[in-house]
């Protein structure tokens, strides 16, 4: 889910829980006290998810480095070996005379 996504959701929950919270009036003792450990879960959800967003996209962005880095290490080595090999094609054919 992308950021902006989260952002409504999360903006739609708060709403929804507001509108609850002006309710609370009209609730027994119990119920008021269910309805606050509930919404001290979901905030407590909401601030996890949003920490484990946060570490998603660092790990998203070491990821792509280290990706990166994994590419130019191939090219060099690529290259490395493709000159190796022609410099052994060439002292074989030094060699061969």
């Amino acid at each position: 889910m992308d950021e902006l996504e989260e952002q409504r959701r999360l903006n739609f929950v708060s709403n929804t829980t507001s509108s609850v919270s002006l309710n609370r009036d009209n609730m027994d003792h119990g119920e008021a006290m269910l309805l606050n450990r509930l919404q001290q879960q979901l905030k407590a959800i909401r601030e996890e998810n949003h920490e484990m967003t946060k570490q998603t996209s660092h790990f998203r962005r070491k990821i792509n480095h280290l990706e990166e880095e994994k590419l130019h290490i191939s090219e060099k080595y690529n290259t490395e070996t493709s000159s190796l090999k022609s410099m052994i094609a060439r002292l074989e054919s030094e060699l061969e005379k």
